[in-house]
């Protein structure tokens, strides 16, 4: 019998799947259209998010937010910073920030219906 604390790769299959997928299409669209921006879009969204889950999956239930907040935070840096700032996209980045925050609030629940 194994004890709860004990390491299983099997809880990261999901989360490596995911990034895989997703750094798949970074390097499809980026040998298909030449801009190496699809590779570090592609490949630090999969990355954070595998990242995310895989720390969801891996904390014990009290602290399982913590992995799902990592993955908001790492996204929505990059969102802000190098999208917004740098690369001067057109974003409504206030549609995210508002739901992470409102998602974060103990206690409270959030569906789209609530707007």
């Amino acid at each position: 019998m194994e004890s709860k604390d004990s390491f299983n790769f099997a809880r990261f299959k999901g989360p490596l799947i995911m990034m895989m997928i997703f750094w798949v299409i970074a390097v499809g669209l980026w040998q298909t259209t030449g801009r190496i921006f699809y590779l570090y879009n592609f490949g630090y969204i999969g990355t954070a998010l595998g990242i995310g889950i895989g720390i969801y999956s891996a904390l014990p239930k009290r602290k399982k937010l913590w992995g799902r907040r990592l993955a908001q935070f790492l996204v929505g840096a990059y969102m802000l910073v190098f999208l917004g700032f740098f690369q001067r996209e057109n974003m409504q980045i206030e549609g995210f920030s508002f739901t992470s925050c409102l998602v974060s609030l103990p206690g409270q629940s959030f569906t789209g219906h609530d707007l």
